[in-house]
């Protein structure tokens, strides 16, 4: 599943101009595509059919889609949001449309004939941005995206809706809302973000006849986590191993009243394979885990008077982390003084690769800067509301600038970030984002979170580098959860019981 931003499929289609393959036969090649794939869908013959068209190639896109139609007996007009087309292949398709009879109406010059079709309209085409939307909506555009939102039809979005921002997925408050998104060539990172994805309805991605090498050279920033991936990166069990074969997790988890997250994280580890996992949680908590996790190890850490973790623990925990390959913290851990204590001694002084999670991140709020100091991989696993509180905003305002938050943030902390939520997303301190879209909402139960966080914890465990961890985790998490799913029902399922599934995957893969 191939995707690209803005600018790089500027890049690839300059190179398909450069190979012979002009930008007038692209605009062609996608309105033929758009078309046919809209005639799989509906048979055109009388349909009353209303094209959308801004300045830009998009619209020129709109313009061969509103030919062809016609030449399969619809009924079409086109509407011009702003004038004229800026661009000589668009105006060389406008043209095309006329003298074919098609008529051509403008926005607010014709308003009162536009609402009258509107009102019969059976197909619109949103032809007036497509990728090359950013910022806010000009008036006339809101106008446009208004009426194609609030009419009752069939909405063909060609390449994304328009009001949508192709890189990121931030979107204007009118964008379009389709019904079936048909992207050209590749698809973009926007038809992967949610709320954004939520515009597009059904996507589909359509050939253009732009050829494999006018994309070398063009190294993905944003990348989608698949099957083959994911089983690569895991290793297969040797014969002769033991379980110092595959490492040793020490997870510092549980306060009174939340022994369920440590348990669950703990499970989730194992169920990846790691070798030895080692829960330290508060010494008057152990004997209730001891019931439940019978192949675990304990460590009994001090606790305060609230029933977490101590900062008198920590000399208990330096000798601990010398004999670990992996730790995590944060599953039910509570948010205090002395949590924050712990967890920023394991920041500062662990020698291994480290996940935080849930009240680990809470604590981080404190003093975000101490991940300046570590000297291993970190990964942090926060849902929005953990996230937003990170940076100090709201989750709204997380939810809608995810992309570009969530790259800055790992960039800047040099960190492994998973962003979970509905087509969670892993930003690397490199730059480059990917995006998982296993998964259900099934999954939006208290628990969840912890599995995930002890599934990449015991990946990590295991030797396989961060973001690598990261994926596999996310991956299998979902994976697994769909099948759950598939069982048990979304409303039904718990997150425990995804761990049978799990083992499924495992044994389909030879894992």
């Amino acid at each position: 599943m191939r995707i690209v931003t803005s600018q790089q499929m500027k890049a690839i289609e300059k190179a398909a101009s450069e190979s012979g393959l002009s930008y007038y036969d692209m605009m062609e090649n996608a309105g033929t595509a758009a078309v046919q794939s809209i005639l799989q869908k509906i048979d055109a013959e009388g349909k009353r059919v209303l094209v959308y068209a801004g300045r830009g190639n998009n619209g020129g896109d709109g313009f061969v889609v509103a030919r062809l139609l016609c030449n399969a007996d619809a009924n079409v007009k086109v509407i011009l949001v702003d004038g004229e087309p800026k661009t000589e292949d668009a105006a060389t398709n406008l043209r095309l449309a006329r003298e074919l009879g098609i008529e051509v109406l403008e926005l607010l010059a014709d308003a009162e004939k536009i609402s009258v079709l509107l009102q019969n309209v059976d197909v619109i085409i949103d032809a007036i941005y497509g990728t090359g939307f950013h910022g806010e909506l000009c008036e006339n555009a809101k106008h446009a995206t208004r009426q194609i939102s609030t009419a009752i039809a069939a909405v063909f979005a060609l390449d994304l809706p328009s009001g949508i921002n192709a890189d990121n997925g931030e979107f204007s408050e009118d964008a379009v809302r389709a019904d079936f998104t048909i992207a050209f060539d590749s698809l973009k990172p926007a038809h992967f973000v949610y709320p954004a994805v939520e515009h597009c309805g059904l996507i589909e991605c359509a050939d253009i006849g732009i050829t494999a090498h006018c994309r070398d050279g063009i190294a993905p920033i944003f990348s989608h986590v698949t099957g083959e991936q994911v089983f690569s990166a895991i290793p297969h069990r040797a014969v002769n191993s033991n379980k110092g074969s595959f490492g040793k997790l020490l997870n510092i988890s549980s306060s009174v009243g939340m022994t369920g997250a440590g348990r669950l994280s703990v499970m989730g580890a194992q169920r990846v394979g790691t070798g030895l996992v080692m829960l330290g949680a508060p010494c008057s908590l152990i004997s209730i885990h001891a019931t439940t996790l019978t192949e675990a190890v304990f460590l009994p850490l001090a606790e305060n008077g609230t029933g977490s973790i101590s900062r008198l623990a920590i000399p208990q925990l330096e000798d601990k982390l010398k004999q670990v390959s992996a730790c995590m913290i944060g599953c039910g851990l509570s948010n205090n003084d002395d949590t924050a204590a712990v967890t920023e001694f394991l920041i500062k002084n662990v020698k291994c690769p480290v996940l935080i999670d849930a009240d680990g991140i809470n604590t981080l709020c404190r003093n975000i800067n101490v991940l300046y100091e570590a000297q291993v991989p970190v990964v942090l696993t926060p849902h929005p509301a953990e996230m937003a509180r990170l940076l100090g905003i709201t989750t709204a305002e997380l939810l809608a600038r995810r992309v570009e938050l969530g790259r800055e943030f790992a960039q800047r902390y040099h960190v492994v970030l998973v962003l979970k939520g509905a087509n969670t997303l892993i930003f690397t301190p490199q730059g480059n984002t990917m995006v998982n879209t296993t998964g259900n909402s099934g999954l939006a139960k208290g628990g969840s979170g912890d599995i995930l966080a002890g599934m990449i914890a015991g990946f990590l465990a295991q030797g396989i580098p961060a973001e690598q961890s990261a994926m596999c985790g996310v991956y299998l998490h979902g994976k697994s959860a769909d099948r759950c799913a598939a069982r048990l029902s979304q409303t039904g399922m718990l997150p425990s019981e995804i761990l049978e599934d799990l083992c499924t995957l495992f044994l389909e893969h030879g894992r």
